[in-house]
C-alpha cells in the first residue's frame, strides 16, 4: 500500500515516527510531495534517510506571488531522483496572484515535466475549464489529479485527452461532504485510481480530531473497497500497481 500524496514536512509528528507508523500499517511507500524548492530539497534528504519515501519537486500555485526560479527547479529535477513534478496547478478558491500568473507558473512547469519525461501531480481547485484547456495542449503528459473532487464528465474528458491520467482520493470520501464522490469512484476505471492522505490534512472519519498521517491511508482503501464491492486487499493491490506504474517506482 502506498500513500501517493503526503506532506511529511508539515506533519506534527517526527518523520521517523511517521515512517514507523506507516510501516506498522502495511505501507511500502510514501510519495513525499513538495510545495516549493526548499520542501523539495527536504523531501530529497528524507528519501536518503528513509528510502520508503519518494520525493517530488514543484512550485505550488501560491508560488506565483513571489519570485521563483524555474531554471533551478529544472536542474534539480534532472540531477536527482525526484519522482514527479508537483504539486503544481491552478487554484481559484484561494485566488493566489492573478489567473495569468498562476497559468504561467503551471504551464512552464508542465514544459519541464514534458522535457524530463516526469509525471505531474495536479492541484485543481475551481479551475476545471482552465485545466481542460491546458491539457488539450499538453496531451502526452502523465498526470494525477490529486484529491479529485471534480465531476465524472471532467474525468472522462481528461481520459479522452490522455489515457495516462489518474485520479487519487483522500479521507474526504469517508466524510459526509465527500459522499458525492462515491458515484464517480464507482464509474472510474480501477486501473486509474490511487490512494492518498494529503496529510496532515483531510483526516479520515475513523481518526476524526487527529492530524492525518500516511498510516491512515488504509481508510481510503477500505472506503473504495466498499464502494466498488471488492475486498480491501484487492483495492490495495490494484492501487499499488497503479502507483508503481505512474511514478515508475
Amino acid at each position: 500500500m502506498i500513500d501517493t500524496h503526503a506532506h511529511l514536512s508539515l506533519c506534527h509528528l517526527p518523520t521517523e515516527q511517521l515512517i514507523h507508523n506507516a510501516i506498522a500499517h502495511g505501507l511500502t511507500g510514501i510519495i513525499n510531495v513538495a510545495l516549493d524548492i526548499p520542501t523539495a530539497i527536504l523531501a530529497l534528504e528524507v528519501h536518503r534517510q528513509f528510502p520508503i519515501t519518494h520525493p517530488t519537486i514543484g512550485l505550488y500555485p501560491s508560488c506565483c506571488e513571489k519570485p521563483y526560479d524555474l531554471a533551478a527547479l529544472k536542474q534539480l529535477a534532472s540531477q536527482h531522483p525526484f519522482k514527479a513534478i508537483g504539486e503544481i496547478g491552478l487554484d481559484q478558491y484561494h485566488k493566489f496572484g492573478t489567473p495569468d500568473s498562476q497559468m504561467t507558473l503551471f504551464t512552464e512547469q508542465l514544459k519541464i515535466a514534458d522535457e524530463l519525461n516526469l509525471p505531474v501531480i495536479v492541484h485543481n481547485r475551481l479551475t476545471d475549464q482552465e485545466m481542460h484547456k491546458v491539457f488539450s495542449e499538453f496531451r502526452t503528459i502523465r498526470k494525477v489529479f490529486h484529491c479529485f473532487s471534480s465531476s465524472y464528465d471532467f474525468a472522462q474528458r481528461q481520459l479522452e485527452l490522455c489515457e495516462d491520467t489518474y485520479f487519487s482520493f483522500t479521507g474526504l470520501i469517508t466524510l459526509a461532504q465527500g459522499k458525492e464522490m462515491h458515484d464517480i469512484i464507482k464509474k472510474l476505471p480501477l486501473n486509474r485510481i490511487m490512494l492518498e492522505t494529503d496529510c496532515p490534512y483531510l483526516t479520515p472519519l475513523r481518526f476524526k480530531g487527529e492530524k492525518n498521517q500516511p498510516a491512515y491511508v488504509g481508510e481510503v482503501a477500505s472506503e473504495i473497497a466498499t464502494i466498488r464491492g471488492l475486498t480491501r486487499d484487492e483495492i490495495v493491490d490494484i492501487t499499488t500497481q497503479n502507483t508503481i506504474r505512474f511514478f515508475n517506482l
